[in-house]
């Protein structure tokens, strides 16, 4: 396992790692990640499912001088909840968890990285047999630290593709959430998207299909 750093002499870059997976391993498929701007103490990653045929490994990379301790937290969908893992990285060394190996099945959950030294984190998420032929593929999404706003941009590829919004509470006390769908050079709020409650350490899913 490696981790790969990009630094721009002069001017600026936009780096991207496209990865190739040939089923080997039993995962098979291709996907795409842009490098993060630089590592963080606490990042997280809202979609999480323990459905037939996906896994779900997280790789946490240290660039630093220093071993960093990070916590990793998996929060359940659900009154469930899981203690959470500490590991060790090493300085200038990477570290694969498989992060759904606890989590009963059919659960849906988001992942939590607090640290105590700057991290590079991503989560491997790849679907098989037997999920859905729609559903198989691979992901490979950067983990992001919290926010109070962001602006997502749904493709849909056919009149069968599906549109979600994952939403997790990664603060200690609950907060509200509203989703603003903008295209047709308009906005508006969809019913039952407008100041969501979501408790701490929970998360909402949104399908836009439901939501018109």
């Amino acid at each position: 396992a490696v981790a790969v750093g990009v630094t721009a002499r002069r001017g600026r870059a936009v780096p991207e790692v496209a990865l190739t997976l040939d089923g080997v391993e039993g995962r098979r498929g291709v996907a795409a990640a842009a490098g993060l701007d630089g590592p963080a103490r606490r990042f997280g990653f809202a979609s999480g499912s323990t459905s037939p045929g996906r896994a779900q490994q997280l790789t946490l990379a240290n660039p630093g001088p220093a071993p960093v301790r990070a916590r990793v937290r998996v929060h359940l969908d659900g009154p469930a909840s899981l203690a959470p893992q500490d590991v060790v990285v090493p300085a200038q060394a990477v570290v694969r968890l498989d992060v759904a190996e606890r989590v009963p099945a059919g659960s849906g959950y988001h992942v939590e990285v607090t640290a105590t030294g700057t991290l590079v984190g991503q989560m491997l998420v790849a679907s098989a047999a037997p999920a859905a032929t729609t559903a198989q593929g691979l992901g490979w999404p950067e983990g992001r630290p919290p926010a109070d706003r962001w602006v997502l941009v749904p493709a849909r590829v056919t009149a069968a593709s599906r549109d979600v919004v994952v939403v997790a509470n990664a603060a200690g006390r609950p907060v509200r959430v509203t989703l603003t769908a903008v295209g047709g050079g308009r906005r508006r709020v969809p019913a039952g998207a407008r100041s969501v409650p979501l408790p701490a350490g929970e998360r909402r899913v949104f399908d836009l299909d439901v939501l018109g």
